[in-house]
């Protein structure tokens, strides 16, 4: 991942890792329900336990002799596809997650349109920004992907991505945008790009994906924070960090924990 761009890089970035960042939405999961066998927890414990996806363009290739470019080709090919691959699978589970939160919750149905994303929409505005700040690089994240889709044709425009809900504000812009992109796999319209070296244009896939699972987990961050902000819940701290406290409270928690800087 590209670390010119300290929202998105890897190693120096302001975001804890996709991982990192999964497991601390399981971690007030835990916190919320512990004595229960919640599913829905689940998607982010897997997710977070996800270290890498193996891909050989050249596995069934049973040429005897194989030029040099093509081999390099087919290397490069590699590469590109277990970051791709890589990403697309934290999604998966992101957006299980994701999906089986908002169905274990009560969402009243928005008037102005139907469906699911509609009143997780209407419920954040009417919730959420009521009482909270956007959470810190959410509309970073946002302008981002929106950038980098525009430099990927394959998407299409960004115009027919970004329908603008009726029913939602600023926190379920993101959430309108990646529900799109989520479409396009899902029902076979993904193309997967090529090699930046072998590309006339660059290529963006990984990163879109990438982003689209912050803006996802920022999402569910957003969706905790206005149905428990009244609930007197604690987290622990990470065992990993000598802290005098054991605990920390759940809101704090929700507001940060995707911040590389705050120690939980």
């Amino acid at each position: 991942m590209e670390c010119k761009n300290p929202i998105i890089c890897k190693k120096h970035g302001f975001l804890v890792s996709l991982p990192e960042h999964a497991n601390n939405i399981y971690r007030f999961l835990i916190a919320e329900n512990p004595y229960d066998n919640d599913p829905t927890r689940d998607w982010f414990r897997v997710c977070s336990r996800i270290t890498k996806v193996e891909y050989n363009e050249s596995l069934h290739d049973h040429s005897m002799i194989i030029c040099g470019p093509a081999g390099d080709y087919d290397d490069a090919v590699s590469v590109h596809l277990e970051k791709l691959l890589l990403n697309l699978t934290y999604f998966t589970y992101v957006w299980g997650g994701f999906e089986s939160l908002v169905d274990n919750l009560d969402l009243p149905e928005c008037l102005h349109q139907r469906g699911k994303f509609n009143k997780v929409a209407q419920y954040l505005l009417t919730k959420y920004e009521t009482e909270f700040k956007l959470p810190q690089y959410y509309n970073n994240l946002v302008t981002l992907l929106t950038n980098y889709l525009k430099e990927t044709p394959s998407f299409g425009a960004v115009d027919n991505l970004y329908t603008p809900s009726k029913c939602g504000g600023k926190s379920g812009i993101g959430l309108t945008l990646v529900y799109k992109i989520r479409n396009s796999f899902a029902h076979g319209a993904f193309e997967f790009g090529e090699p930046e070296e072998y590309n006339m244009t660059k290529s963006y896939h990984t990163r879109i994906i990438h982003i689209s699972c912050r803006i996802i987990l920022l999402t569910i961050q957003m969706l905790l924070l206005a149905t428990h902000q009244e609930d007197n819940i604690e987290v622990e701290l990470n065992s990993k960090i000598n802290y005098d406290e054991e605990a920390m409270p759940a809101l704090e928690f929700l507001q940060n924990l995707h911040l590389r800087d705050y120690r939980s």
